[in-house]
């Protein structure tokens, strides 16, 4: 009898929290006092009072504050009682979409209704275009200035596969002396001319797990010979409302080189926005069984103003074959890179359109000499999200 009248007890207490929770933050959720929302459903939560409408409302206040991680923590929770909640998997893909996290936002709409897939802002099928051209001034007599340019294209092609290609053509000219009888004759001018394939395909298995898989052809010529090189990559991504972690391996044959890297990086969103954002990045590089070398990269990026963000980036070791960016980068330029620092400005263009203006300071060594020179590259680019 004493048991049972502590749980009845302890059942109306409970029932009564609930009540007061859910009139509380349905009243503060009408009034739009996000803050204060923030506040109450928190407190109701530690107080035991834990149901979908309560976490969709304090989810909707994290987000109408631009806290979209500690929002996506909320949905989260409501899928593990509803996975098919409309609301929650729509502003779910919000949320990832302003993380810049688009493989798990479009991973949203395989639970879309079709109310709810006329609410987004694109349809399947093409999700983004990029184009990048970059400009490079060589501070050395016996290098040309060299050009970089890029078409990227993004398909859809369900909403947990994702398929990303580019068309790449790089140009450089060398100038290397011809020796004659002991004397220096004359300088010969060689073109190195670079052209490049890239296809990548991301599948999300779960709404927090990813595989990635990458394949980079580079047809090179150069002093009339021609080279075929080819790159493979793999690797496991995962992410949290707060970061994201991923580990992956890239194979390659080229030029004359082989060589294997890992890498491990991690993305971790502090605020829960991108109004600060930390990029790091460890990879190993082993090359031709003889050389292994550990190269680190760092960004800081923040959001400056409305509308426009700064990156500041510096990546440090020895760069020969280098391979960045899940493989859409292969550094086997005709020099070795030893130290890279660049400042990015990202301006959104209206609401689906990113322009990026890229300085790098890029130290150098001479292929056939010991010594270094600078590199100074200038690099505009323009990514647009259907």
């Amino acid at each position: 009898m004493l048991l049972f009248i502590v749980f009845h007890v302890l059942a109306k207490a409970q029932v009564g929290n609930y009540a007061t929770a859910d009139s509380t933050s349905d009243a503060l959720y009408n009034r739009a006092d996000w803050r204060q929302l923030i506040i109450s459903a928190n407190r109701d939560l530690q107080n035991g009072a834990d149901f979908p409408a309560l976490r969709l409302r304090l989810g909707y206040a994290y987000f109408m504050t631009q806290n979209y991680s500690a929002a996506l923590t909320q949905y989260n929770q409501v899928f593990k009682a509803d996975s098919y909640n409309q609301t929650a998997r729509y502003y779910a893909y919000l949320c990832h979409r302003y993380l810049n996290q688009d493989l798990y936002a479009n991973r949203q709409t395989a639970y879309f209704d079709s109310i709810t897939i006329s609410k987004r802002s694109n349809n399947f099928g093409l999700v983004s275009a990029a184009f990048e051209e970059s400009f490079k001034v060589a501070n050395d007599y016996d290098r040309g200035n060299s050009a970089y340019t890029r078409f990227g294209l993004g398909v859809e092609l369900m909403p947990k596969l994702e398929l990303d290609q580019s068309v790449t053509f790089f140009k450089q000219y060398i100038y290397l002396p011809k020796a004659y009888e002991r004397e220096i004759e004359r300088r010969h001018e060689f073109e190195d001319d670079q052209t490049e394939y890239y296809g990548a395909l991301h599948y999300a298995l779960t709404d927090h797990l990813a595989l990635i898989g990458a394949y980079h052809y580079l047809y090179t010529t150069f002093r009339r010979s021609f080279n075929n090189s080819n790159v493979f990559m793999g690797g496991i991504n995962y992410t949290n409302p707060y970061f994201v972690v991923q580990a992956d391996v890239n194979a390659a044959h080229v030029m004359e080189d082989h060589f294997v890297q890992y890498n491990i990086q991690g993305i971790w969103y502090p605020f829960g926005n991108l109004n600060l954002y930390s990029i790091s990045r460890v990879a190993n590089h082993r090359q031709n069984a003889t050389t292994n070398v550990w190269i680190y990269s760092q960004a800081i990026g923040f959001k400056a103003i409305k509308n426009i963000w700064l990156e500041t980036a510096a990546t440090f070791g020895d760069q020969e074959n280098y391979i960045d960016a899940d493989a859409l980068y292969v550094y086997n330029t005709f020099d070795n890179t030893e130290l890279k620092v660049g400042e990015t400005l990202f301006y959104q263009l209206l609401k689906n359109g990113t322009l990026q203006i890229n300085y790098t300071f890029e130290r150098k060594q001479e292929a056939n000499e010991s010594s270094t020179y600078k590199q100074h590259s200038f690099t505009l680019g323009i990514l647009w999200k259907f």
